[in-house]
């Protein structure tokens, strides 16, 4: 199915739904975080370094992403990591909407260096032996 085919079906289909999806996504913090965390997953600790913003922003901007089930959580000693979700997590009518998005997370620019950061902190967490403090 072409791009142009899948929105279509989408807006025509799941309208209500998707609004709520493009609301949340319309972002860029959020969509930092997706890009972020489709690469590997990490912790708000991780996060609030490579972003520069404070803890209580980042954690806002998860439980905003977690509730609309786009991301997941996994606890590791006292760290929680959040990763990207599985399509089969979403709703069903998010599934068209979120292989379009994770197609389009690959190929996005990287203007604030985050990915530099990414790599620092990943780093970090080689040499600490977990995550960041």
């Amino acid at each position: 199915m072409k791009q142009e085919d899948i929105l279509t079906f989408l807006l025509l289909n799941y309208m209500s739904s998707i609004a709520q999806a493009l609301r949340l996504l319309g972002d860029e913090t959020r969509l930092r975080i997706l890009i972020l965390v489709s690469h590997t997953a990490l912790n708000v600790s991780e996060l609030t370094t490579i972003l520069g913003m404070a803890q209580s922003g980042i954690s806002r901007h998860l439980s905003h992403l977690r509730k609309m089930k786009l991301l997941q959580e996994r606890k590791e000693g006292i760290w929680t990591f959040y990763q990207l979700a599985q399509k089969e997590s979403l709703d069903s009518e998010l599934h068209l909407l979120w292989s379009y998005l994770q197609e389009q997370l690959a190929s996005m620019k990287d203007p604030n260096n985050d990915r530099v950061r990414l790599h620092e902190v990943l780093r970090q967490r080689e040499i600490s032996g977990g995550g960041l403090n």
